[in-house]
């Protein structure tokens, strides 16, 4: 699987789809874009992402 996060703009919101085996998964929160992209289960796409930790620049 691929993760691709990028930085949330105004049009940005939480997307699933579901194409045969491959999951695509978009989640916005802390101001960034978070996409899970594999041949995995829904659920586990998002617990991918859910897991995903930010730490703040200093």
């Amino acid at each position: 699987f691929s993760i691709n996060i990028n930085r949330a703009t105004a049009a940005s919101s939480d997307q699933l789809l579901r194409t045969g085996r491959r999951t695509v998964s978009t989640t916005v929160r802390d101001n960034a874009e978070i996409t899970v992209v594999g041949e995995l289960p829904p659920q586990t796409a998002k617990r991918i992402s859910d897991s995903i930790k930010f730490k703040a620049v200093q």
